[in-house]
């Protein structure tokens, strides 16, 4: 768990209610982290970000690289990124 999750859970014991952020879109998001979504899951990496992203499969520890997720923008399908499961990423209320 990073830096940025453990400030969102310990305000979220403290007030007792959920962080949300409002975007520039007026739209509440919620961080999470990537492993905790569901595979065909739509998320943005930050809450002001303009691309879309959706969450394919897990790809596990080998030799050629860490454990990360396959990620593919909604609007590009050419287009993926491998992200580690502990990365926060925020999804829509």
């Amino acid at each position: 768990m990073n830096d940025l999750m453990k400030k969102i859970k310990a305000y979220e014991k403290h007030h007792g209610e959920l962080f949300t952020i409002t975007g520039h879109d007026d739209i509440e998001y919620k961080a999470v982290e990537l492993k905790s979504l569901k595979k065909g899951a739509y998320f943005k990496r930050s809450w002001q970000g303009h691309n879309t992203l959706i969450r394919n499969h897990y790809n596990r520890k080998d030799q050629f690289g860490p454990a990360n997720f396959s990620c593919s923008y909604a609007n590009d399908m050419n287009k993926e990124i491998f992200l580690k499961p502990t990365t926060t990423v925020f999804v829509e209320i």
